[in-house]
């Protein structure tokens, strides 16, 4: 159980490693979720930074759970 739970621990490290040195950026369609959503192309910026705050802030408060 132990090792199992170290090795998950060990692949989050590296996730976060990997994370951090920008290997998960992708470009966003800005055009296509503008369509999508019915919203600017410049509100969409807006949009997603809104909507990575909360997901950061959701995945801290877990992180932070007893």
């Amino acid at each position: 159980m132990d090792h199992a739970l170290a090795k998950k621990y060990e692949q989050r490290k590296k996730l976060i490693e990997k994370k951090q040195k920008g290997h998960f950026l992708v470009r966003t369609p800005y055009r296509e979720i503008a369509r999508i959503l019915g919203i600017s192309e410049s509100g969409v910026s807006v949009t997603l930074l809104r909507v990575l705050e909360k997901i950061q802030k959701k995945m801290h408060s877990i992180a932070v759970e007893p």
